[in-house]
């Protein structure tokens, strides 16, 4: 039957948009603060089927747009969804004031 084919997890409902296809006891995923990025990364992944980005191995990517870190309970959230047993967050955004500001950010939630 339909159990054969749909295997349901709980899914983030925070309003974010990520590609986690599927989960793992040691995540590493990407947060990245432009669409464009995100778009490319999960099309790598989701279209492509890559496995590496930017020769690291990534389990999935998650649009952040600064709105990722203005409420400090949607990474952790997130994470917890997860249910790995350790996440490894990385960052892809630009060098600029607001960027390096939702670096910083970052850095206080994802602990």
């Amino acid at each position: 039957g339909l159990s054969d084919i749909v295997n349901p997890r709980p899914q983030v409902k925070l309003e974010l948009l990520h590609h986690i296809p599927r989960q793992h006891r040691h995540m590493r995923i990407v947060v990245s603060e432009n669409l464009d990025p995100w778009v490319n990364m999960r099309n790598a992944m989701y279209l492509e089927g890559r496995k590496r980005i930017f020769g690291e191995r990534v389990h999935g990517v998650v649009f952040g747009n600064g709105y990722l870190v203005d409420d400090p309970h949607k990474l952790p959230d997130l994470v917890a969804t997860l249910s790995a047993q350790d996440t490894t967050v990385l960052y892809w955004g630009d060098i600029d004031r607001a960027g390096l500001s939702i670096l910083d950010k970052l850095g206080e939630v994802a602990v």
